[in-house]
């Protein structure tokens, strides 16, 4: 009975890591521009003004959520800018450097968001434009087809 309550336990914790419920430490890991990391630490804002769980973003350290800085996107991603991978309460952002500015800041808002639950590859890794979640980012601010996947998913009130 132990074992199963446990089990039971962990599950519990990891589904509500994904769902929001704690927040997320990222750490930059490679070599950004000064212009890459300003804008990486702006990304989570649109998050933290409506989900439960607040991201930031640190220059160095150690964490579990660790943004990446790649020359080619792990995976078979050929038209993506960026993935997260997300391993129990582990995730990893990898973005490719030398995007424009502006796409490099929907991408990073767009893991971000799948980092809070929102839009995952179980139910079809996007939602309706326009939406930062939407395929392609086609926001960059959150919009109602956002807030109401967010509220769907558990991670905003």
């Amino acid at each position: 009975m132990w074992k199963q309550l446990f089990v039971t336990t962990l599950a519990f914790s990891a589904i509500s890591c994904t769902a929001g419920v704690y927040p997320l430490h990222w750490v930059l890991v490679g070599e950004f521009t000064q212009e890459e990391r300003e804008l990486t630490h702006r990304a989570p804002k649109c998050w933290n003004e409506i989900a439960y769980a607040q991201q930031d973003v640190f220059d160095q350290g150690e964490s579990i959520s660790q943004i990446h800085v790649v020359d080619v996107l792990p995976g078979p991603y050929p038209d993506a800018h960026a993935v997260l991978e997300t391993r129990g309460i582990h995730h990893r952002i990898y973005i490719l450097r030398g995007l424009p500015p502006e796409t490099f800041f929907m991408s990073m808002q767009h893991e971000m968001g799948h980092a809070l639950g929102l839009a995952t590859h179980e139910v079809g890794g996007h939602i309706e434009p326009p939406a930062i979640m939407s395929g392609g980012s086609s926001s960059l601010v959150v919009t109602k087809n956002d807030l109401a996947e967010c509220r769907r998913v558990g991670a905003c009130p």
